[in-house]
């Protein structure tokens, strides 16, 4: 008889990592990172030579911080903090030595983000601010130290991004046409710009430039024109020919890395089943090739100090929480061992048997490829390891949001979460995904809730012909547009599923186009291309018969309901409307609101509650394990409905 693993405890998968996001300071002096402070996420510093002896920076209570960056001068930090989830980000600069703290854009309802640093100015950095006009971001060079800004421009023209030379200065300015397509157009001029670049609709999500050359005029770009998937490419002002650097005829390239002075291109990443390296500069082949031996499950280049000696590195591994490692160069050149392991993000996770990720392969009805991605409770699977159970399971369908975003190899949380609960777990990276070429993109303009749906059906059909799923236990879960696919599988196919998890998804994308944040307003077209356009009959019809709060007579299935009352993109409204509706009509639904988030769950306390409420929602409805509810619920703010008195039963662990 096969016996189940302990059970992982909740607070070890999704409380705070005990190091995330570590950083090198420009001057290799400090290594930076995350961790928690009384269970918070707060900023930590160490100096690279003792990375063991790190102290605390930042002592946030509530939401932490999860996003920031070293200024140029290798003394402070930038870090980004909104308020209870409204994602109007401030931006604070944090003296190393000191500890002292400036908010460098303190203006309520605006939204900072960090534009461009460089060794060149170390004293400044360049944020896109929405301070003059919501709808527009400007950049604006702020004075680390002083505070004091200059606007370099003003976005008269509903530019959704600038690309900064050297010297911080705007080069090039990226916008979205009525078409759905992006023009970049270059500053050189600034009483004169002109767009010298264009990418038609059928090649923006997958193209797009990415950096500016050391001479502030060349151009890198990501580039899909006049083929399927985004070469990496260069391009210079006059020139009549891009110069092609990479191609992949699989999958898209999607991020490269240039030298950090000298701007000429070094790696360049491709992901089709798993990541994986183009190396553009000779020089580097042999010391990546010794990087994929020690590494083999895959890595990722987190942070590099400006002279390019020392890197810090992250591991990818599917059975083992992401580790850190510090790369140092010149220890590579006098023959010494150059990789050290400095920190483990999760490092209690590490005494649970971990489960396997393997990626399959799954025929849409209309024939596309779906890359996705199967993992089993490690005891019922198949030796050798194969992905398939000696008996069918519960399974959870993971649903990845954006839809414009795809899911990985790696040690994916919910994976790991929910084999070890008993289930087996299947993400598909449905049409739409990126990294896998335009025509796959483009196959979901105009198919929310039509065939990208139809795509996570055929996928549970696989898996249910495959001996992976019981077909009447198989639950469907995701956040923001698979959250939206959650409440489109309960109205268009309850046969399929026997309940759902839909956490801050749009439930009429009527209410969600028009109450999208002021700050898309320039990338709306790009929305009426992928979804439907309600300012014409056509578009509205459809956006209509997409919605699932249209069709909400049809949910006869158990739904849970997570929502950030706070949240600037699927608003309150979204899962107000949908609970209400099924609620008028006595189909059981819970409904989790949490008063201080906005997309997503900022909070530990609120993560911890949510997972506790969606493991008791999974476990009653397709009979899997689970760790007791306990005090997750009175730690956190959520605020629970009528219904849900059967989360609060002192439920004992399963074995």
């Amino acid at each position: 008889m096969t016996v189940a693993p302990r059970l992982i405890p909740r607070s070890v998968l999704f409380g705070s990592a005990d190091i995330a996001r570590p950083r090198l300071s420009p001057d290799a002096r400090w290594i930076s990172y995350l961790a928690p402070v009384d269970g918070v996420a707060n900023l930590h510093v160490a100096e690279r030579l003792h990375p063991a002896d790190a102290r605390p920076l930042t002592f946030d209570g509530r939401r932490g911080i999860r996003e920031y960056e070293w200024a140029s001068d290798s003394r402070h930090l930038i870090a980004l903090r909104d308020r209870a989830g409204d994602e109007n980000f401030q931006a604070f600069a944090i003296d190393t030595l000191t500890g002292q703290e400036r908010n460098l854009t303190p203006e309520p309802g605006v939204r900072a983000r960090i534009l461009g640093l460089s060794p060149r100015h170390a004293s400044s950095a360049v944020f896109a601010l929405n301070d003059r006009d919501r709808r527009f971001h400007d950049p604006v060079l702020i004075d680390i130290e002083s505070g004091r800004r200059r606007r370099l421009a003003q976005n008269e023209r509903g530019f959704v991004e600038y690309l900064l030379g050297p010297d911080l200065e705007p080069a090039y300015a990226l916008r979205l046409t009525a078409e759905g397509g992006l023009e970049v157009w270059d500053l050189a001029d600034p009483g004169l710009p002109v767009p010298v670049i264009s990418f038609e609709a059928e090649d923006l999500l997958v193209s797009r430039p990415v950096a500016v050359g050391a001479d502030g005029r060349t151009l890198y770009l990501l580039d899909s024109r006049g083929r399927d998937t985004a070469a990496v490419v260069e391009w210079t002002p006059g020139s009549a020919q891009t110069r092609v650097l990479a191609v992949d005829e699989r999958c898209d390239f999607r991020e490269l890395l240039l030298h950090p002075t000298l701007r000429t291109p070094e790696v360049a990443l491709t992901e089709y089943e798993r990541r994986s390296w183009r190396v553009l500069d000779v020089e580097l082949i042999s010391e990546f090739q010794e990087l994929e031996r020690h590494l083999p499950g895959g890595f990722e280049v987190c942070s590099r100090s400006t002279d390019n000696r020392h890197w810090l590195l992250a591991s990818k591994s599917d059975t083992w929480p992401e580790r850190f490692f510090l790369y140092d160069r010149d220890l590579l050149q006098r023959g010494q061992l150059a990789l050290r392991e400095l920190y483990a993000a999760r490092s209690a996770l590490a005494q649970y048997p971990q489960a396997r990720m393997h990626p399959v392969h799954v025929r849409a009805r209309d024939g596309l490829d779906l890359v996705s991605y199967v993992s089993l409770p490690p005891e019922t699977e198949c030796v050798p390891a194969c992905g398939r159970p000696r008996t069918p399971l519960p399974l959870v369908l993971i649903v990845h949001g954006g839809p414009w975003a795809r899911d990985s190899f790696s040690n994916h949380p919910w994976h790991q979460w929910l084999t070890n609960r008993g289930y087996a777990v299947l993400s598909v990276n449905y049409r739409g995904s990126l990294g896998f070429g335009k025509r796959f993109v483009n196959a979901a303009n105009g198919e929310w809730g039509g065939k990208m749906h139809d795509d996570l059906v055929d996928a549970v059909r696989w898996a249910v012909a495959a001996g992976v799923a019981r077909p009447e236990a198989v639950a469907i879960m995701g956040a923001s547009f698979g959250g939206y696919a959650t409440l489109v599988a309960l109205t268009r196919s309850p046969d399929v599923f026997a309940c759902g998890i839909d956490i801050v998804g749009p439930s009429n994308l009527l209410t969600f186009l028009a109450n999208a944040p002021p700050y898309w307003a320039a990338a709306l077209p790009q929305l009426y291309v992928r979804v439907g356009d309600p300012r014409t009959e056509n578009g509205r019809r459809l956006l209509e018969s997409r919605s699932p709060l249209n069709e909400v007579d049809r949910i006869c299935r158990p739904l849970l309901v997570a929502q950030g009352a706070n949240d600037p993109r699927a608003t309150r409204v979204e899962g107000d409307q949908i609970v209400e509706a099924l609620r008028r009509r006595g189909v059981p639904v819970t409904y989790a609101l949490y008063p201080d988030e906005g997309h997503g769950f900022g909070r530990p306390a609120n993560s911890l509650s949510f997972h506790a409420i969606a493991e008791a929602f999974l476990s009653r409805h397709l009979g899997g394990r689970r760790e007791p509810v306990g005090d997750a619920l009175v730690r956190s703010s959520v605020e629970l409905g009528a219904g849900s008195d059967w989360i609060l039963e002192q439920h004992s662990p399963q074995p």
